[in-house]
C-alpha cells in the first residue's frame, strides 16, 4: 500500500478553475468520487477538458466496481466504464492524456473479458431480472395516487 500525499489543490481566486483544479487533484490522488463531483458540473459547462476528466474520473469508479468480486453486476460496470471512455475523444490532448489514453484501452479490453465471463454473464442477467421486477414509474405514480386518495 503507498500512502498518497496530501496537498491542498492550486488555488487561484477564480472559483470556477478552484474547482477545476480541485478535480485534477482528486485524479492525482485516484479519488475518482472526489474528482467526479469537482468535474461534474464544469464538464456540463464544457469547461477546458473537465468533461473528458469527469468521463475518465466516472470510468475509474465504474472499472474499479467490475473488478469486485462482491460486485452485483460486473459486466454493466464494465460496460458504462468503457461507455465513458468512448466519450473522450482518442485525439484527447489534455490533462493526463497518456493515463487516459491507456486506461482507455484497459477498458476495451475488460469489457471485451467480461463479454465472454460466465459469472460476469449470470451476474448481469441476475440484475436485469430484478430490475424488471421492479415498478415503472407509471405504477410508482398510480400507487402514490391511490395513496393519496385514500
Amino acid at each position: 500500500f503507498k500512502s498518497k500525499k496530501i496537498e491542498e489543490p492550486i488555488r487561484t481566486g477564480d472559483p470556477i478553475e478552484d474547482r477545476y483544479q480541485e478535480g485534477i487533484r482528486a485524479i492525482e490522488l485516484e479519488r475518482w468520487t472526489d474528482a467526479n463531483s469537482a468535474l461534474v458540473s464544469l464538464s456540463l459547462d464544457k469547461y477546458k477538458d473537465a468533461e473528458a476528466l469527469w468521463n475518465y474520473a466516472v470510468a475509474r469508479e465504474q472499472y474499479t466496481e467490475s473488478k469486485k468480486i462482491e460486485a452485483d453486476d460486473p459486466y454493466w460496470s464494465a460496460y458504462m466504464a468503457d461507455y465513458c471512455c468512448r466519450n473522450i475523444p482518442d485525439d484527447y490532448e489534455g490533462v493526463f492524456k497518456e493515463k487516459i489514453m491507456a486506461f482507455k484501452a484497459l477498458c476495451k479490453t475488460n469489457l471485451a473479458a467480461m463479454e465472454t465471463d460466465p459469472v460476469a454473464q449470470m451476474k448481469h442477467a441476475n440484475a436485469q431480472d430484478r430490475n424488471r421486477q421492479l415498478p415503472s414509474n407509471e405504477e410508482r405514480a398510480r400507487a402514490s395516487e391511490a395513496g393519496a386518495e385514500e
